[in-house]
């Protein structure tokens, strides 16, 4: 059975990009399925107050909007040819959450931040 929990024992301390692939890796391998990502993000600055736990980075990302816009091109540009059948990028609705988000806030207005600017190349690759 493709589901069982045992398929898909990870240790928690593995780098976030590297257990992303390896489980997309292994559904694909155990259950002949592609994968669709239903939530995908990463700050693009500090996060605050019960959110500050998120600020965990991953190697080679920095919490800018560089390393927000470059993680998740690295991440779309490996599915394409790895089994992710797509991603949706994660749209926070909570003012805590706004370093995740693909915009900046100012005023009740948003601006794209790199992410977005960079996301039609990045899907047309």
């Amino acid at each position: 059975m493709c589901a069982s929990p045992d398929n898909f024992k990870f240790s928690s301390s593995a780098n976030k990009k590297k257990l992303l692939k390896k489980t997309v890796t292994k559904i694909n391998e155990k259950c002949h399925l592609n994968v669709f990502i239903g939530e995908f993000s990463y700050p693009s600055g500090k996060m605050d107050g019960p959110f500050a736990s998120w600020n965990k980075k991953v190697k080679g990302y920095k919490h800018d909007q560089q390393g927000q816009a470059d993680i998740y091109s690295d991440v779309v540009l490996w599915g394409k040819t790895h089994g992710m059948a797509g991603i949706r990028y994660w749209a926070p609705d909570n003012k805590g959450w706004y370093a995740m988000s693909m915009f900046e806030f100012s005023d009740k207005v948003g601006t794209a931040k790199n992410i977005l600017q960079n996301h039609k190349e990045i899907i047309e690759k």
